[in-house]
């Protein structure tokens, strides 16, 4: 996932770099923990993950995340995954929710982020709902009304079109308290690990330790 470079930042974050490199080696390392914990072969699994970014006022989206899949042509791996950002208008409808969610067996586990991070998230959304898209926009699709996608990164903001919200398989997760009304607003999409381009990146010498 990490490019030479990458690696060396990660292992020592005193190394200089600009805050989009920083922001980049912090985003693959959350999409590695969130696949590390749903494969339990850390500890137990978690499947669902709260995005959390103290700068920005806490938790922005959570995601729940049904299986992992082999991904054979790109020979890696795919979560099969939803996903439910929180925006203000949203907050009271699914309070009730969120808290019956916290007190059961299916608590969000906290990823947490800095805010160019939380950003790349937020961009990064709209692609991992569109490669697994099975229903179609809508006429009244906000990103055609607004012409942006994401609509928008900013704290409390709506950051995707409303088409896809609730479209999600029957049995897609378990019964646990509150999922169905998070369900509702919650969009499918599938993750896959962001990997460095040989183009334009260094690749990491695997036949060397990083020290």
């Amino acid at each position: 996932m990490w490019s030479a470079q990458e690696t060396a930042l990660k292992f020592n974050p005193s190394l200089s770099a600009s805050p989009s490199a920083r922001a980049r080696v912090d985003f693959k390392d959350g999409l590695f923990h969130i696949i590390l914990g749903f494969s339990g072969t850390a500890g137990p699994q978690a499947s669902v993950y709260g995005i959390d970014c103290p700068e920005e006022k806490g938790v922005h989206m959570l995601v729940f995340i049904s299986k992992m899949l082999l991904h054979m042509s790109n020979r890696t791996v795919v979560l099969d995954a939803a996903v439910l950002p929180l925006y203000t208008d949203l907050m009271p409808q699914i309070m009730p929710a969120l808290r019956a969610m916290a007190n059961s067996n299916h608590a969000p586990t906290s990823i947490r982020t800095s805010k160019d991070e939380l950003y790349l998230w937020k961009e990064a959304l709209p692609a991992w709902t569109e490669r697994c898209r099975s229903w179609s926009h809508k006429s009244n699709c906000e990103y055609a009304a607004t012409g942006k996608i994401p609509l928008s990164i900013k704290f409390g903001e709506r950051v995707l079109c409303s088409c896809g919200e609730g479209k999600l398989p029957t049995g897609f997760m378990p019964e646990f308290a509150g999922w169905r009304d998070l369900a509702k607003h919650s969009v499918r999409m599938a993750i896959s690990p962001a990997f460095a381009s040989a183009l334009v990146d260094k690749p990491i010498d695997l036949s060397t330790s990083v020290g």
